[in-house]
């Protein structure tokens, strides 16, 4: 169609990849995490296709960073393999991972100390490391509109997710120290030197008050009924939909257990072959 002068194409199936899109902060006091962002059900919502459905139950990982110093030098700064994924608390949704190591990563894991203490870690960087703990929440996040803020995504911890970051933690703390580890600095404003420490540290602390985060947010628009809250089917088609697909995370039923990139390629590439083989569907 040329429409003055200017040619305008006009599509007859959409697809919709808008992913999360999410930055994770530190909670106010006595909720979880709070994210900005959920792209795709934002979307849906603002065409007004699903109702309220879209972004009522997002599934993710919490993570959080302990920060370790060791008694020889580690040279983490030339590279770690952070997708080698302890698995030995899997059972229990909990992984520990090494992260990479630069000045920035690790002023950013000590965000909550006091500057004191960042610029002791990084004046010894050749002795320190950063290991990221993911934690399988139980509960969902839901995304809401706030005015002056935009979309808002609101989870609060419930006593077993709290259970579960504080053993998480008693676990990262147990592994680092037994690998040589001579401080911790856990997700909150404290040294620890000591299993001891390390114990009563996760024993007592409030997870809802620590510099929690996530980069694995999923289920936003999740396949199956509505009546199950189900937004779309299998096809990736938002219910009462033909010419729009969605081939994200979004349409995943809920949280993997484990970085979900394969899982989302898997959805993708599913969801683009069935529209290559029945496009009038």
């Amino acid at each position: 169609m040329v429409v003055g002068g200017a040619r305008t194409a006009l599509a007859r199936t959409a697809a919709l990849c808008a992913g999360l899109g999410s930055c994770w902060g530190r909670p106010p006091p006595s909720e979880g995490p709070t994210a900005r962002g959920g792209l795709c059900a934002l979307l849906l919502r603002r065409s007004a296709i699903g109702g309220r459905a879209p972004g009522r139950a997002i599934a993710f990982h919490v993570n959080f960073r302990t920060v370790a110093r060791f008694g020889e030098p580690l040279r983490a700064t030339e590279g770690t393999i952070f997708t080698a994924q302890l698995q030995e608390f899997a059972d229990r949704g909990v992984r520990v991972m090494p992260a990479n190591l630069t000045a920035g990563s690790v002023a950013a894991a000590l965000a909550g100390h006091p500057a004191r203490t960042v610029d002791r870690m990084l004046a010894q960087l050749d002795r320190i490391a950063v290991y990221t703990t993911q934690v399988s929440v139980q509960t969902t996040a839901r995304l809401s509109a706030v005015p002056g803020l935009g979309a808002v995504l609101r989870h609060r911890l419930t006593g077993r997710d709290r259970d579960l970051l504080r053993s998480a933690f008693r676990h990262t703390a147990e592994l680092l120290l037994e690998a040589g580890a001579v401080e911790l600095l856990p997700p909150a404003p404290t040294s620890l030197t000591t299993a001891a420490q390390a114990t009563d540290f996760a024993l007592h602390a409030r997870p809802e008050t620590w510099d929690l985060i996530s980069v694995h947010a999923m289920a936003s628009c999740r396949m199956g009924p509505p009546v199950f809250g189900g937004v779309c089917d299998a096809q990736g088609r938002p219910h009462g939909f033909t010419n729009l697909r969605l081939c994200d995370a979004s349409v995943l039923p809920g949280a993997t257990g484990i970085s979900p990139q394969e899982t989302i390629m898997g959805f993708s590439h599913l969801i683009t072959t069935r529209y290559l083989e029945h496009p009038a569907r």
